[in-house]
């Protein structure tokens, strides 16, 4: 197999939502070993149900989910996963109904064997009170144990705010809170952020809620999880529609996102230079699938990444000048729609598993699943990770192994 190449059919899969349930979203990370952490939600977001389960090497799983924890919540819009470190994971939620919504990250732990801890959560720390403030979004900054939070605020006001949390899973108070743009449009759109490769700058994507348009931010976030004083630079990415955006970078100053504009599927690159200041790079059709969730799986050269449009899988790489194009493509029929993904950090470059989740074409079912990849892995082992479904969002840029 060649860099970016994709099996000809999954090779395993794993029902972790109840049968028959509403399984409206869900996600999934790295946990430690060969175990992984998923959460989902039911269509009424009334029941949030964390889930740890083992997936091998040659991409098989157990006969069943490892460990449950159902979180306190009372009505949830949206909740994601992060790896932090070694058997510790972030979850990342809205908890309230549509006047009172306030977003949460709590932390868990997870043993050798899969087991949550008996007194998880490890940690809460509540980011915001603020009616509205649902469309959560959490990643990884390149300074130890920082991550930058992103959330609405009222209606639409998109707000960024930092904090930290250490390898033990202990979540510090907020460092800083910045207000990004005014008017999101949360419909169409998930925002969230990426470190551009380029010093201390970090791009924010999201839609305009004025006439839909893509629009991306930059903005310097220091050491200590202080934003700089204002935006560096703003760049409209795409003019006739930027909706369903999923964002990535190369850690070397180019962008690569991928959107629906106008009913058509579009993967772009955006260039940062020294200032933080964006230019446009080439843009192709990809199709008309308006879900999309993109990763990276090249960790050497760093220029190959693994695209979810739906039910479709496929992987794109950029050359020298920022050009992306298409490497190789699989149909898949288990799920419909698929949500998230990570590399199994287990397997060598030549033999990579992505384990992914999603839900069938009902919506009454919530899957994991797997898929051999052809990933290069650098020596240390670190895991790609992104977030993506109906919203497509990434929502790390990297977990700790």
């Amino acid at each position: 197999m060649a860099i970016g190449d994709i099996g000809s059919a999954l090779i395993d899969s794993l029902s972790i939502g109840n049968p028959g349930s509403s399984v409206s979203k869900g996600d999934v990370c790295h946990a430690t070993g060969d175990f992984f952490c998923a959460v989902w939600l039911n269509i009424t977001g009334t029941v949030l149900t964390l889930e740890s389960f083992s997936v091998d090497t040659c991409g098989n799983f157990a006969c069943a989910s490892q460990d449950t924890i159902d979180v306190p919540t009372t009505v949830t819009t949206w909740a994601s996963l992060i790896k932090v470190a070694d058997g510790i994971v972030a979850l990342i939620y809205d908890d309230g109904n549509t006047s009172t919504q306030r977003v949460t990250v709590a932390t868990y732990s997870v043993d050798a064997c899969g087991n949550f801890g008996c007194c998880d959560p490890v940690d809460t720390q509540i980011v915001t009170t603020a009616a509205g403030g649902a469309w959560v979004n959490l990643f990884k900054t390149q300074h130890t144990d920082t991550y930058c939070v992103l959330y609405a605020v009222g209606s639409s006001s998109l707000t960024a705010s930092t904090l930290t949390i250490d390898a033990c899973g202990n979540i510090s108070t907020l460092l800083d809170t910045q207000t990004i743009f005014a008017t999101l449009n949360r419909n169409d759109s998930w925002p969230f952020g990426v470190w551009t490769g380029v010093g201390d700058f970090y791009a924010f994507a999201y839609t305009n809620n004025n006439d839909n348009d893509g629009f991306l931010q930059t903005w310097a976030i220091d050491a200590c999880g202080t934003f700089g004083c204002s935006v560096t630079d703003t760049h409209e990415f795409e003019t006739t529609s930027g909706q369903f955006i999923s964002l990535d970078s190369n850690d070397n100053g180019t962008l690569i996102l991928a959107y629906e504009s106008s009913g058509a599927g579009d993967v772009k690159t955006v260039t940062v230079d020294a200032c933080g200041v964006m230019s446009n790079g080439t843009k192709i059709d990809i199709g008309g699938v308006a879900e999309y969730s993109i990763v990276r799986i090249d960790e050497v050269d760093k220029n190959m990444w693994f695209l979810m449009t739906g039910a479709t899988f496929k992987t794109y790489t950029i050359d020298a000048c920022d050009v992306p194009s298409q490497q190789d493509t699989l149909v898949q029929t288990l799920v419909e729609a698929s949500m998230r993904a990570v590399v199994h950090p287990g397997v060598d470059g030549a033999s990579g598993i992505m384990v992914g989740v999603g839900w069938d074409n009902a919506c009454t079912e919530f899957f994991a699943w797997s898929v051999a990849v052809h990933v290069v892995l650098p020596s240390d082992a670190v895991t790609p990770q992104f977030m993506g479904a109906g919203n497509a969002a990434k929502l790390i840029a990297a977990g700790i192994i």
